[in-house]
């Protein structure tokens, strides 16, 4: 049998039940030698975990870039792009959907998709991609969680308190990459605190 090299994450993957953490460990490990499908449900398992609480923030984001750095057809980081865009598209349903109004899910999946621009930024060198800029693509979705965020009617302090922090770490990068967002934003977050 083949043994396998442990992980700097294992201890982070205890957060995932053993079904999970076998198959997060083997994408970690050569995510090439798993199915399109295992890549995609893993894609699933490491956000509904990350949405529970911003704690898993920087775990779900490392585990994420281990995979993408490895990854050769691409399937694991368009995954994680599609979800990220399906899932602020229906961020009502499922992400503020659980607590109405708590926002925790919604402050979470923020928090994560700040933790993943700051892990594109660290690893670009070490990341290849075709027809696909992820670290644009979730920065940009990340702009748009802030623009929900301060659209009126304003739905909960957490998520206003969220902004700033995700502002204070991407405002350079969406100022170099996204600059007409950045604007638009800043004329919102203007809007919300003037009414």
């Amino acid at each position: 049998a083949k043994l396998r090299r442990p992980l700097k994450e294992d201890t982070d993957i205890d957060i995932f039940n053993k079904e999970d953490k076998k198959n997060i460990a083997l994408a970690v490990e050569d995510p090439n030698q798993l199915p399109s499908r295992t890549l995609m449900d893993l894609v699933k398992t490491i956000m509904e975990k990350v949405v529970e609480g911003i704690q898993y923030s920087e775990t779900g984001a490392k585990l994420c870039i281990s995979i993408i750095e490895k990854e050769k057809n691409q399937t694991f980081v368009e995954s994680l792009i599609n979800t990220c865009q399906q899932w602020f598209q229906e961020r009502d349903k499922i992400l503020r959907g659980i607590k109405a109004g708590d926002g925790t899910r919604f402050t979470a999946f923020m928090w994560f998709l700040t933790e993943m621009c700051g892990q594109f930024k660290r690893h670009k060198h070490q990341c290849q991609y075709q027809n696909i800029q992820p670290d644009v693509v979730l920065l940009s979705i990340l702009a748009k969680c802030c623009q929900a965020c301060v659209s009126l009617p304003i739905k909960c302090l957490p998520e206003t308190e969220c902004l700033f922090f995700v502002l204070t770490s991407i405002g350079r990068d969406l100022e170099n990459e996204l600059p007409a967002q950045l604007e638009q934003l800043l004329v919102s977050v203007r809007d919300g605190f003037l009414s």
